[in-house]
C-alpha cells in the first residue's frame, strides 16, 4: 500500500511539473516573435524632438510644391548616384537599380542623403527614390526627414546614410539618433548599430527595408 501511495505520488509531482513547464514555455517565457514586437513599439510623433532643416533645403523642399512635383513618381529623369548634380529638381533622386549590379541612389541632390543597396538585394530591378521631406513636429512645427521609397523589403540589408550637415542642429552630433517609422502604427523606431562618421558629418545604418527616416536628438542634451 505504502509503494502504492508513493507511486501515485510520484505521478502527481511529475505531472505538476509538466504542467508548469507548459506553462512557462507558454506564458513566462516570450517568444522571438514577441520580443521583435516589444523592441520595436517606438516612440509617438509627438514625443519626438525632430531636428528641423537649414533654410535653404525648407526653400527647396518648398519649391517642388510650387513647380507641382507632388510626388517623386512624376520625375521622368533619372539621376546617377552620388554624380546626380545634373539633377533638374533638388530634394529628390531616382534611378533603376539592377538586381545583379547594386548602385547608389541620393547624394549632393538630395544634401549628402543616399541609399547604397548592394547587389541582389531583391529579385527584379527597382526604380528607387530618394527625397528630402519634412514631417509635422508637435512641438517645433516641423522637422527634417528623408523618405527613401517605394515601401519594401529587401532580401539583404541596404546602407542607409543621412547627413546632418544641412541640419538647422548647433548641439553635439553625437546626441542625434536615427530613427525609421513604423507605418503600420506611426511610431518611430531608432535604427539599430548607427554608425556616426564625425569627419564626413554623417549617421549610417543598414535597413532591410524602406521607410521614412529622421535625426532627433536627446531631450537632455540637445540644443
Amino acid at each position: 500500500m505504502k509503494q502504492r501511495l508513493n507511486w501515485y505520488a510520484g505521478i502527481l509531482v511529475a505531472t505538476g511539473l509538466w504542467f508548469a513547464l507548459s506553462g512557462c514555455s507558454e506564458n513566462g517565457l516570450t517568444n522571438p516573435k514577441d520580443l521583435m514586437t516589444q523592441a520595436n513599439v517606438g516612440i509617438a510623433t509627438e514625443d519626438m524632438h525632430f531636428v528641423n532643416w537649414k533654410p535653404e533645403v525648407q526653400d527647396a523642399i518648398a519649391a517642388l510644391k510650387v513647380q507641382g512635383i507632388q510626388a517623386p513618381t512624376q520625375l521622368t529623369k533619372s539621376t546617377d548616384g552620388d554624380d546626380d548634380d545634373d539633377n533638374e529638381y533638388a530634394a529628390i533622386a531616382w534611378r533603376y537599380i539592377w538586381k545583379s549590379r547594386g548602385g547608389t541612389v541620393g547624394g549632393n541632390s538630395t544634401f549628402g542623403n543616399k541609399v547604397e543597396v548592394p547587389d541582389h538585394a531583391y529579385t527584379e530591378f527597382a526604380r528607387l527614390f530618394v527625397v528630402a521631406v519634412t514631417n509635422a513636429d508637435a512641438e517645433n512645427g516641423v522637422g527634417a526627414a528623408v523618405e527613401f521609397l517605394p515601401s519594401q523589403q529587401f532580401q539583404v540589408p541596404v546602407r542607409v546614410t543621412l547627413s546632418w550637415d544641412y541640419l538647422d542642429f548647433t548641439g553635439d552630433p553625437a546626441n542625434l539618433q536615427l530613427y525609421w517609422q513604423n507605418e503600420e502604427s506611426g511610431l518611430w523606431v531608432v535604427v539599430p548599430g548607427s554608425t556616426v562618421d564625425m569627419e564626413a558629418e554623417t549617421i549610417s545604418g543598414y535597413i532591410n527595408h524602406f521607410t521614412s527616416f529622421a535625426w532627433a536628438w536627446d531631450d537632455d542634451n540637445g540644443d
